[in-house]
């Protein structure tokens, strides 16, 4: 068997095995926590009131307590929410529900399924071809901003 075939079945099987690898890995999850307090627009009434809540201090106070407890746990917070639900977003192993459930402050844990956007027919709905049309193609879409 010559060289570089000997080369390219070898170079074949360890990519094949490295795929395998990667596919079998566990992938993690991602949660919403949905916390004990209510929100800040459940008792705003303008968005003043939003803005100049004393409420925002104190939820923003324990969100920090809350995230620091899930980071010592080895999950990666995502992101975190105070206005329309109180709710701290993270991101660990499949099946942790429990365990998230169990920190002081959560009310319920919700696992967020992977999103597919069907947005095939977008471009043609909103008629962006003749936009398009109007600059001279698409290449010049958005020249100039």
């Amino acid at each position: 068997m010559p060289d570089c075939v000997r080369f390219a079945v070898r170079t074949a099987g360890l990519l094949l095995l490295a795929v395998c690898a990667l596919y079998a890995a566990p992938r993690n999850e991602r949660y919403a926590l949905l916390l004990e307090d209510a929100p800040l627009a459940a008792d705003a009434t303008s968005l003043k009131d939003l803005s100049r809540s004393a409420r925002r201090g104190n939820l923003a106070a324990k969100q920090r307590t809350l995230t620091a407890a899930i980071a010592e746990t080895g999950f990666h917070v995502t992101a975190t929410e105070q206005v329309l639900v109180n709710a701290i977003f993270v991101e660990g192993p499949a099946g942790a529900e429990a365990e998230l459930a169990a920190l002081p402050g959560v009310q319920r844990v919700e696992r967020l399924r992977p999103l597919k956007r069907h947005l095939d027919t977008a471009v043609t709905l909103m008629n962006v071809p003749a936009a398009w049309s109007t600059v001279n193609g698409p290449q010049n879409a958005g020249a100039g901003v």
